[in-house]
């Protein structure tokens, strides 16, 4: 365990005192003078010189083929005359290892909303299929399927196919953490957004007592844009309304 680093010099950069912690934060035994900590980090020496008075700043440091973060503060007093400045350094990974577990959980809380707000209607839609063509677990008759359940199983099955690509090229665009998103353009119809959005919540929102009215005039009124993107945000908007 490392604490926290004292080093205390003069305005010519000899050093007074420097603590164990210090010495273990820069790898030094001897610390003589802070020109010395310039082999630790160029232009380090100046960097404490300048630093102004209950000043606190952030560093970063590669000592024994590791990096550390330093939290810095300098204060300067007099002593005899001599004005001495007293830095004291922190090591703040601790720190930052849990600001990173904090992204990564606030990330985890992203992707499950969206992935859920996507399988639910999936899940319903499918179930709706199934009680179209099975009755107690049956194969109903061929005899008994009339055009609307195949007019009807078709518009599900293509509702489905359609949020599912939608939700795949969502999970792939935090394949890489480090790329950003292209959006992938196109110039889309707005109504049949609609519908194809209202075909595939329509069973979730029924059994909720919800009704979902979309109107979009003309009926040829259209976007250029990223429509499974778009898709998705009307979905998650939807979807956040019926949970509030």
């Amino acid at each position: 365990y490392v604490g926290i680093g004292l080093i205390s010099f003069d305005k010519k950069g000899k050093v007074e005192i420097y603590n164990e912690a210090a010495s273990q934060l820069f790898n030094k035994k001897h610390i003589r003078n802070i020109q010395d900590l310039d082999k630790v980090k160029q232009g380090l020496s100046d960097y404490l010189s300048n630093l102004k008075h209950i000043q606190t700043d952030l560093i970063k440091l590669q000592v024994k083929n590791e990096s550390i973060h330093l939290s810095v503060k300098a204060v300067e007093f007099i002593i005899e005359r001599r004005r001495i400045k007293l830095v004291s350094l922190q090591n703040i990974r601790s720190e930052i290892e849990q600001g990173e577990v904090d992204a990564w959980q606030r990330l985890i809380k992203v992707l499950n909303h969206e992935i859920i707000n996507s399988l639910s209607p999936i899940n319903l839609l499918s179930s709706t299929l199934i009680n179209y063509f099975e009755q107690n677990g049956k194969t109903k008759p061929g005899s008994t399927i009339d055009d609307e359940t195949i007019h009807n199983s078709i518009a599900a099955l293509k509702a489905i196919e359609k949020r599912s690509k939608g939700l795949k090229r969502f999970i792939e665009s935090y394949g890489s953490l480090t790329q950003v998103l292209e959006p992938k353009y196109s110039t889309f119809l707005i109504p049949e957004l609609f519908r194809n959005i209202s075909a595939l919540l329509k069973d979730e929102l029924t059994k909720k007592k919800i009704k979902l009215i979309t109107r979009a005039r003309p009926e040829n009124l259209h976007l250029t844009a990223d429509e499974k993107l778009v898709e998705q945000v009307l979905i998650n908007l939807i979807q956040n309304s019926v949970k509030a």
